[in-house]
């Protein structure tokens, strides 16, 4: 075969395997990969069907989950329910003159109704954030979807103007409740710190604690659940333990089933609290709140006690302070919670002794801020004064000492005296504080006349009572210094002369006639030629001639009476005196009234005539 024909065949050849393979692929290739791009197609389709009823299986529980948290059922029931929930956490976080709006409920086809409730109030921003942290933290279908707040200055803790919007969702298909939250009540009263707490049965509450539950405006911590009773931490939540009445309402504060997300809630909130835009950053100062006063304090039966209460160093950030007793407080006694007030008129019932009281101050805008003081309240009956025994006024004598022993006698069994001048005392008078005696020599060269002084008598007691009582001092010349002068016989009778130079006085004595010198005071019993015998304080004294009354001394027995009266005896320089008329009367018929002269005389003794002296 020629090379021309070869390369002819050649060509034919290639043609032919061409055209084969062309067939082949058309008849058995194409319709395999045809299969297998059906196959990984059904295959993508199968795999977005599992996903598609993932998806749905998926919707389907979150749908049931939301029904759990959802509103009531009914649409009416859940608006009312939901506004009064609002209302009631904005006035336990702190809002002040909240003003509810009414929001017409929004429905989604069959799906679910939005209950708006739209509040007015005044708050701080500290109490808003502590709103917006307890209301994300329960478990609830809800939402805020307004906020506007206001803030009228830049000061610390200002007041912001609140308007916000709350929604919650009703799902035609959840579980229908009488209440948003598992509710009980409380079966007794309970006090500020009381710890054990009885209660209804109550359903829907966690078996396992501790768990939380709000009793009016106080949050608390359940520690232990038994049936009727709770045992639980007051004032949580930064709020602030109060007095619950019995039948008050306790709600469970049901809080998302994931702790991590109440974690979350917490820390982002409390970042939020820490950021406040509508203050002033300020220098930061120290403060060191303290409540005053402090330890004891005295309280009298029958007079009502007072005492305010006051907060000093107190940081404005917490607000006003507020005044509370925490624990027992005896029985009358009241504190007024914004002036710190303490108020008690003890009652006959309440038993004298001393009583322990704790009073909290809290910050009005930060109940986690408290400062506590404790007071000693000492009941006692009141303090009577004393009293001063009657005391007649006395007599001081220019030159001579005057004792005067005072004496006060105090109601109050226990209470010591005390004696004390005041007032304008005489210069040189003493009074003992201890006894009451009283002494005083008054100046020779102090005229005569009444010196007033003022006693005190001041007890122990508590308070201590002072009584004061006046007397009046008589002062006079000191008449005892009139010395015996002359001694003369009248009519069968002796006759004492005394002459006193300060007065230039004479007085005249006989036997039975009683004598009055001063601060001496006796009966004149015997007369002799040179001497006066007197009886004076059951003692027989004497004065001797030329000598003072003062200067007497004890008398001798009496000695045998004589027959005939002794001559006249004067003192010397002294003119004796003319003789007894026998026509003077007699006094020794008559011996017991006094017949105590006294005129006016120069030192020597006039001649006179007896009957005119005697006159």
């Amino acid at each position: 075969m020629k090379r021309r024909e070869k390369i002819i065949l050649g060509i034919v050849a290639g043609v032919g395997l061409i055209f084969a393979f062309t067939l082949f692929r058309s008849m058995f290739l194409d319709p395999l990969r045809e299969l297998d791009n059906r196959i990984a197609a059904a295959q993508l389709e199968k795999l977005g069907l599992e996903k598609t009823e993932r998806d749905v299986m998926s919707a389907q529980a979150t749908l049931v989950s939301a029904q759990k948290v959802s509103l009531p059922p009914n649409r009416s029931e859940a608006h009312r329910l939901y506004q009064n929930w609002v209302a009631e956490l904005a006035q336990a976080s702190g809002f002040q003159n909240i003003r509810q709006i009414v929001v017409t409920q929004r429905a989604e086809g069959t799906v679910f109704v939005a209950s708006p409730v739209t509040i007015n109030a005044d708050a701080t921003y500290d109490q808003l954030v502590r709103f917006l942290r307890r209301f994300h933290e329960v478990s609830l279908l809800h939402r805020i979807t307004t906020l506007d707040a206001t803030a009228a200055s830049t000061e610390p803790n200002s007041r912001l103007r609140i308007v916000l919007t709350a929604e919650g969702v009703s799902m035609p298909n959840a579980p229908p409740r009488a209440t948003l939250f598992p509710e009980t009540a409380l079966t007794a009263d309970a006090t500020a710190d009381q710890t054990a707490l009885t209660i209804e049965p109550a359903e829907g509450f966690p078996i396992k604690t501790p768990f939380r539950v709000r009793i009016g405006p106080e949050w608390v911590t359940v520690t232990e659940a038994a049936t009727g009773r709770w045992t639980v931490q007051r004032g949580a939540d930064g709020s602030k333990p109060i007095a619950h009445a019995a039948g008050q309402k306790a709600e469970l504060v049901q809080t998302h089933a994931q702790p991590a997300r109440n974690e979350a809630v917490a820390q982002a909130f409390e970042t939020l609290a820490a950021i406040n835009p509508y203050m002033k950053p300020r220098p930061r100062l120290e403060y060191r709140p303290r409540v005053t006063p402090a330890g004891l304090q005295t309280v009298m039966r029958g007079t009502p006690f007072s005492l305010t209460l006051k907060a000093e160093n107190w940081d404005p950030a917490y607000g006003k302070p507020l005044f509370a007793i925490q624990g027992d407080a005896p029985e009358g006694l009241s504190l007024n919670e914004e002036s710190g007030a303490l108020k008690w008129d003890p009652p006959s019932s309440v038993a004298t002794g001393e009583y322990k009281l704790r009073v909290v101050a809290t910050g009005a805008d930060e109940p986690s801020a408290s400062v506590p003081v404790d007071l000693t309240l000492k009941l006692r009956n009141p303090n009577r004064p004393p009293k001063f025994k009657p005391v007649t006024n006395p007599r001081a004598y220019l030159g001579r000492l005057l004792t005067l022993d005072l004496s006060a006698e105090d109601p109050d069994q226990g209470d010591r005296l005390s004696y004390s001048l005041s007032g304008n005392v005489p210069q040189g008078a003493q009074l003992d504080a201890r006894t009451g005696r009283f002494t005083w020599t008054p100046s020779e060269d102090l005229d005569a006349g009444d010196i007033r002084i003022e006693v005190s008598v001041t007890d122990t007691g508590d308070p201590p009572q002072t009584v004061r009582q006046n007397i009046t001092i008589r002062t006079e010349e000191d008449a005892a210094k009139a010395r015996l002068s002359g001694i003369i016989g009248v009519n069968g009778q002796m006759e004492a002369w005394f002459y006193d130079a300060l007065s230039n006085k004479r007085t005249y004595l006989r036997v039975n006639d009683a004598l009055r010198f001063a601060d001496i005071e006796g009966k004149v019993v015997g007369i002799e030629s040179d001497r006066v015998v007197f009886e004076t304080g059951g003692k027989r004294m004497q004065v001797d001639i030329g000598s003072s009354v003062r200067d007497m001394r004890p008398a001798p027995d009496p000695p045998p009476v004589a027959g005939d009266p002794p001559a006249t005896t004067v003192s010397p320089g002294v003119k004796a005196p003319p003789p007894r008329d026998p026509g003077e009367p007699s006094d020794s018929a008559n011996p017991d009234p006094p017949r105590a002269a006294s005129e006016d005389a120069d030192e020597t003794l006039p001649s006179v005539n007896p009957a005119e002296r005697a006159g």
